[in-house]
């Protein structure tokens, strides 16, 4: 029987020009993101770095039209990716939507509001926070706090002076976070993800469709077939891509226009939907959901066991639990509890069976630790590299991958050391960090967004408590 073989032609992506694209718009996008969710009276709407990756694709096409050695790569597209997913949060990666607030960058923003916002607003705890505050991470004198936060007067100058510190501080911040991600991503998962398990990646399947359409260049002009309407999926694509554009203006009018809010106006296509019967059969069960069109269609593509799994769970723990609970008196009923967001006093945070806390804090933080142990074998073959032969894989250097996850992990202790983090905490937020992350990668990589903040469901307890045994703390 004849066999074949195909050659794969393999293209870096972490290049230097990639490396360098993704910083600068991870830099450039971070203030503006910052400007439009916390200084725009549409923050539901604009609340983020504005540009959907789609268009970036598109200008990236503009450019290799102009200049063919310009067009970036397939690869180096992914590779810059990233930056613009840690400013606009994970709802970027399937419709390009915004969300300032929920993503790295967002949380950085909180943590100075609180650092700022609390030496200004709460005049009897001011002196506390001027105190714990360090002042390479935010400004500290009356002057520039009251710009920040009530504005500048007529002819009042900022004191930028105070802000270069605490603007060098928070952007190395955000790069070692970035380094810190890529190096997850490309190194660690990456191979074993994509060619052992083959998982999903729902979230990813409109990005890659678009990039390696992008990237099917005509060698005779130079430009993408992706324009050639003549075949039929991409004239499908474009056909959708009109629809979905004349889509998205709803949100924009709605909130321009109000009467203009029709059904599927809120946030971007993410329309609540409420089980109002429900309450009056079964007070206290969960009668609150979301229908976001995007996610209808990749749920084609998860295996029906998956999507089961979800209903079952929502069955058991939002509709039979929370209405048999009420019904036993094991928590209390409160009018109106049923339609709350989850980010509101909900009966999955409370005690006896706070489910939404243990699903963060322990099956999110447990799932974690055994996708990382289901990948010891690719950490062996990277720190193998540092002690045998180099091995080049899609391109890069696994030495050279390895090298530069252990200096960005190297770097992000000195940060948090030289910041007044005592080295054993700095070195417990750093391992949650990378179990987490590699929890939420899985979650992502074979359903959809819906994951939670674990510092704020209650993985602080991580910290505290390790903290509060050697002595660092109460």
């Amino acid at each position: 029987m004849a066999t074949s073989s195909i050659e794969a032609e393999f293209r870096r992506g972490l290049t230097v020009r990639s490396a360098v694209i993704g910083l600068v718009l991870l830099l450039l996008a971070t203030p503006l993101s910052v400007m439009t969710w916390l200084y725009t009276s549409k923050g539901g709407t604009i609340n983020a770095f504005f540009l959907p990756f789609l268009y970036i694709i598109l200008l990236n096409e503009l450019i290799g039209r102009i200049n063919r050695k310009w067009r970036l790569t397939g690869q180096e597209m992914v590779v810059i990716f990233p930056a613009l997913l840690l400013v606009n949060s994970i709802k970027y990666m399937p419709k390009g939507a915004l969300s300032g607030g929920e993503a790295v960058i967002g949380f950085v923003e909180k943590t100075l509001i609180c650092a700022i916002s609390g030496q200004i607003v709460a005049p009897e705890l001011a002196d506390y926070w001027r105190r714990i505050v360090p002042p390479f991470m935010a400004p500290k004198s009356e002057e520039a706090l009251r710009a920040i936060y009530q504005g500048l007067s007529p002819g009042q100058t900022l004191p930028w002076g105070e802000f270069i510190v605490p603007i060098i501080y928070w952007s190395v911040y955000i790069m070692l976070t970035y380094f810190l991600c890529l190096f997850l991503a490309f190194g660690v998962y990456g191979r074993r993800w994509v060619e052992y398990e083959r998982l999903a990646f729902p979230l990813s399947q409109p990005m890659i469709f678009a990039v390696n359409s992008s990237m099917n260049i005509d060698p005779a002009t130079g430009k993408s077939k992706w324009f050639d309407l003549s075949i039929p999926h991409y004239k499908i694509f474009w056909i959708s891509f009109a629809i979905g554009a004349i889509a998205s203006a709803i949100p924009i009018l709605g909130e321009i226009i109000p009467p203009l809010a029709v059904y599927g106006a809120f946030a971007w296509g993410e329309q609540p939907i409420l089980f109002e019967w429900l309450p009056s059969i079964a007070p206290g069960a969960m009668a609150k959901g979301v229908l976001q069109v995007d996610q209808i269609a990749l749920w084609l593509l998860l295996p029906t066991s998956v999507l089961l799994t979800c209903v079952i769970a929502y069955v058991v723990f939002g509709v039979l639990y929370q209405a048999i609970a009420v019904q036993l008196r094991i928590i209390p009923y409160n009018p109106g509890m049923e339609f709350l967001w989850n980010w509101e006093n909900i009966p999955a945070n409370w005690a006896p069976l706070p489910y939404r806390v243990i699903g963060v804090t322990g099956m999110m933080v447990g799932l974690g630790i055994i996708s990382l142990y289901y990948l010891r074998d690719r950490f062996k073959e990277l720190f193998a590299t540092l002690r045998g032969p180099d091995r080049v894989e899609y391109g890069l250097s696994l030495r050279g991958v390895t090298l530069f996850g252990l200096a960005t992990m190297i770097a992000v202790l000195a940060l948090f050391t030289a910041s007044g983090v005592p080295f054993i905490i700095a070195l417990i937020m750093l391992i949650m960090a990378i179990i987490y992350y590699a929890a939420l990668a899985r979650v992502t990589s074979t359903l959809w967004w819906h994951v939670d903040d674990l510092m704020g469901v209650g993985g602080y307890s991580y910290i505290y408590a390790p903290g509060a045994a050697l002595g660092y703390w109460p």
